[in-house]
Protein backbone atom coordinates (compact mmCIF):
# COMPACT_ATOMS: atom_id res chain seq x y z
CA UNK A 1 0.00 0.00 0.00
CA UNK A 2 1.61 3.54 -0.98
CA UNK A 3 -1.30 5.24 -0.44
CA UNK A 4 -2.88 6.26 2.84
CA UNK A 5 -6.32 7.72 3.61
CA UNK A 6 -7.45 9.11 6.84
CA UNK A 7 -11.08 9.57 7.52
CA UNK A 8 -12.67 11.00 10.46
CA UNK A 9 -16.87 10.32 10.86
CA UNK A 10 -17.09 13.87 11.86
CA UNK A 11 -20.35 16.46 10.79
CA UNK A 12 -19.20 16.84 8.21
CA UNK A 13 -16.51 13.43 7.31
CA UNK A 14 -13.59 14.80 6.95
CA UNK A 15 -11.29 12.53 4.52
CA UNK A 16 -7.54 13.66 3.44
CA UNK A 17 -5.20 11.18 1.42
CA UNK A 18 -1.78 10.83 0.80
CA UNK A 19 1.04 9.03 -1.97
CA UNK A 20 3.58 7.67 -0.32
CA UNK A 21 7.34 6.97 -1.53
CA UNK A 22 7.83 3.38 0.30
CA UNK A 23 4.53 0.70 1.21
CA UNK A 24 3.15 0.80 4.52
CA UNK A 25 4.00 -1.57 6.44
CA UNK A 26 2.37 -0.70 10.07
CA UNK A 27 0.36 2.17 11.77
CA UNK A 28 -0.53 3.28 15.32
CA UNK A 29 -2.67 6.32 16.64
CA UNK A 30 -1.73 7.93 19.64
CA UNK A 31 -4.14 7.30 22.87
CA UNK A 32 -5.44 10.79 22.50
CA UNK A 33 -6.13 10.66 18.50
CA UNK A 34 -3.52 13.95 17.64
CA UNK A 35 -1.05 12.04 15.79
CA UNK A 36 -1.19 8.82 13.27
CA UNK A 37 2.50 6.96 12.94
CA UNK A 38 2.74 5.03 9.61
CA UNK A 39 6.04 2.78 9.05
CA UNK A 40 7.09 2.15 5.84
CA UNK A 41 9.24 -0.34 4.03
CA UNK A 42 12.17 1.91 3.66
CA UNK A 43 12.75 2.41 7.11
CA UNK A 44 10.94 5.41 8.02
CA UNK A 45 8.46 6.41 10.65
CA UNK A 46 6.10 8.99 9.18
CA UNK A 47 3.98 11.23 12.08
CA UNK A 48 0.86 12.86 10.81
CA UNK A 49 -0.80 15.15 12.76
CA UNK A 50 -4.45 14.16 12.34
CA UNK A 51 -6.02 17.57 12.99
CA UNK A 52 -4.05 18.59 10.15
CA UNK A 53 -4.48 17.63 6.99
CA UNK A 54 -2.63 20.13 5.22
CA UNK A 55 0.38 19.67 7.20
CA UNK A 56 2.76 17.27 5.36
CA UNK A 57 4.23 14.47 7.56
CA UNK A 58 7.33 14.31 9.76
CA UNK A 59 9.63 11.43 8.53
CA UNK A 60 12.26 10.29 11.04
CA UNK A 61 14.72 7.72 10.08
CA UNK A 62 14.07 4.67 12.72
CA UNK A 63 15.30 1.12 10.89
CA UNK A 64 18.22 0.18 8.30
CA UNK A 65 15.04 -2.20 7.24
CA UNK A 66 11.05 -2.76 7.37
CA UNK A 67 9.41 -2.00 10.05
CA UNK A 68 6.90 -4.89 11.04
CA UNK A 69 4.95 -3.37 14.51
CA UNK A 70 4.47 0.20 15.33
CA UNK A 71 2.33 0.86 18.53
CA UNK A 72 2.04 3.96 20.68
CA UNK A 73 4.17 4.45 23.91
CA UNK A 74 2.84 5.25 27.03
CA UNK A 75 4.59 8.67 27.07
CA UNK A 76 2.53 11.35 25.07
CA UNK A 77 3.73 11.91 21.11
CA UNK A 78 5.97 8.62 21.68
CA UNK A 79 5.44 4.85 19.71
CA UNK A 80 7.90 1.88 19.52
CA UNK A 81 8.72 -0.61 16.57
CA UNK A 82 10.26 -3.30 16.11
CA UNK A 83 11.85 -3.91 12.69
CA UNK A 84 14.25 -6.68 10.48
CA UNK A 85 17.68 -4.70 11.82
Amino acid sequence: VRSLCCCRLMKPPIAHEWQLDAPVTALAIAPDDSQLAVATADGQTLFFDINDHAAAPTAVPTHDGIAFQLVPDLAEGAFLSAGDD
